[in-house]
């Protein structure tokens, strides 16, 4: 309950600000599990994509996040759980796994930290070990625009990913460059080009 209020006064303070739309959002599946892959550049980006799915996202954030009293009860509100940044956190993996396992949507950016708008940073293979154990499909997201009061923003959803022929292999560090690279490149051509989002148009 607490999710949908906070996603509702989102929509309505985002939607004055900064004018956002939505190109392609029929190609977030509507129901089973999927890992939903964003650039990221600011603080209000989870929001913007909650209020972008119509589907209820959990969110791996850092931990330092939770560490801050004013923002830690917004995150928990927001499905988000805590992830350690620069070493494996089996915790956050097992809790990722689950949320698929049920059929939810995970929400990623893969860059594992802010960038600026219009530049993707390279990704962190944590994302691509998580999309080969969980085989849920990845759906790749550019987020186009600055969080300037009154200027449009766009969210350009991309068609789902799937790696069918490394399911059920091991992981190796060969493998996860490979799919993290094809996220990542699947990313920029959303934020360079827009072309390949391009689908209904909803806000």
């Amino acid at each position: 309950m607490i999710y949908w209020i906070v996603r509702f006064f989102s929509w309505v303070s985002l939607k004055v600000l900064f004018r956002w739309h939505v190109l392609g959002r029929d190609k977030l599946p509507s129901s089973g599990p999927v890992i939903l892959c964003s650039n990221h550049f600011s603080w209000i980006d989870p929001l913007l994509l909650a209020v972008m799915a119509m589907r209820p996202l959990h969110f791996m954030a850092k931990k330092e996040l939770f560490e801050i009293p004013v923002f830690r009860h917004l995150w928990l509100a927001m499905h988000a759980f805590p992830v350690r940044r620069g070493e494996p956190d089996r915790s956050a993996l097992r809790r990722s796994l689950q949320l698929l396992e049920d059929g939810r949507v995970l929400a990623i950016f893969p860059e594992g930290t802010r960038g600026e708008p219009g530049k993707v940073r390279k990704g962190e293979p944590g994302t691509a070990l998580i999309a080969l154990k969980s085989e849920a499909p990845v759906v790749p997201v550019g987020i186009k625009g600055r969080y300037r009061l009154f200027h449009p923003m766009e969210i350009i959803v991309g068609d789902p990913l799937t790696f069918n022929e490394y399911y059920g292999q091991r992981a190796t560090r060969s493998t996860l460059a490979e799919v993290t690279e094809t996220i990542m490149s699947r990313i920029r051509n959303l934020v360079g080009q827009g072309g390949e989002g391009t689908g209904s148009d909803s806000s």
